[in-house]
């Protein structure tokens, strides 16, 4: 048995706590049964002052949102919530977040201390779902679309608060529709643990498809490749896949390993359908950076 071989059997059958659902593991599913949130905050009391406590309001508002479960998600952010957040000046604020009250609470301290006393008026928070980052790239970019392309001032407060995701011109009403019909996957213990293993697969295969472009430039062949240990393995995880699908002791899945990530050109002696094939070798080493500046 390869060390490689010996790596992923020890993966396949590391010992990990069995998960127990938690509290914050029932916010998901709470939160999923009782559906999105409209919360009217005209007349509730968010903490404008600085440094104004987290309030019994805030939890009240958000008994069926609370905060999502994150702690054996080896550092990936697979779930959140989506919100749109208006604003007494006009402004719509679109985003994600694990913690709806929470960010509910810091964004309503900020905005009214460093904008002129901006309050906010409406929140809409969606109900948990998967790969948040992603569909809220999809929001931003209708966002920008409808609004009316102004530039929101810039704090010079060095602590993000979203200010670049600031949109004006928006119909608060229609932006939460947007939101509503954007295609998302609800967050389940199976889904979250599935979207786990594939993150923990692409990082881990990543690695490996960057070590072999280095070797295949050095040598033009595969003969000499040493499959690299995995890195950055997180504990504890909800998740026990091994980390690939693939031998990466054989050559033939090498290839399909480069085939994968789009780089099936390297290969010293091609044995892919060219329709396959990835670009003209020509910027190679921008591409890989570009496909590898995550990992």
């Amino acid at each position: 048995m390869t060390r490689h071989d010996e790596l992923l059997e020890a993966h396949r059958h590391v010992t990990i706590t069995p998960h127990v659902p938690t509290a914050e593991d029932l916010s998901a599913l709470r939160a999923v049964e009782a559906g999105p949130l409209m919360l009217d905050l005209r007349s509730v009391e968010l903490g404008y002052e600085y440094r104004s406590p987290y309030s019994a309001t805030l939890n009240e508002l958000f008994s069926s949102h609370g905060g999502l479960y994150i702690w054996d998600d080896e550092g990936f952010q697979i779930r959140g919530y989506l919100y749109v957040i208006q604003f007494d000046s006009g402004w719509v604020k679109v985003g994600w977040t694990v913690d709806p009250g929470d960010r509910l609470h810091k964004h309503a301290a900020h905005f009214y201390r460093e904008h002129d006393g901006m309050k906010i008026t409406r929140m809409w928070v969606s109900i948990p779902v998967l790969n948040p980052r992603n569909v809220e790239s999809s929001l931003l970019s209708q966002a920008r679309r409808l609004g009316d392309g102004q530039r929101f001032p810039r704090c010079t407060d060095t602590a993000k608060h979203g200010e670049s995701e600031m949109y004006s011109g928006l119909d608060f009403e229609e932006m939460v529709g947007v939101a509503s019909d954007l295609e998302v996957i609800p967050v389940t213990h199976e889904a979250a643990v599935h979207t786990i293993g594939l993150r923990r697969q692409t990082r881990y295969e990543r690695q490996v498809v960057r070590a072999l472009v280095k070797h295949l430039q050095e040598t033009q062949m595969h003969d000499g490749f040493a499959v690299p240990e995995p890195e950055n393995i997180i504990f504890p995880s909800a998740n026990t896949a091994p980390l690939t699908d693939l031998d990466l002791t054989t050559r033939e899945d090498l290839r399909r390993l480069l085939i994968r990530y789009k780089v099936g050109h390297l290969d010293p002696e091609p044995q892919i359908n060219p329709n396959e094939q990835g670009p003209s070798p020509n910027g190679m080493w921008n591409r890989v950076r570009r496909l590898f500046k995550r990992a």
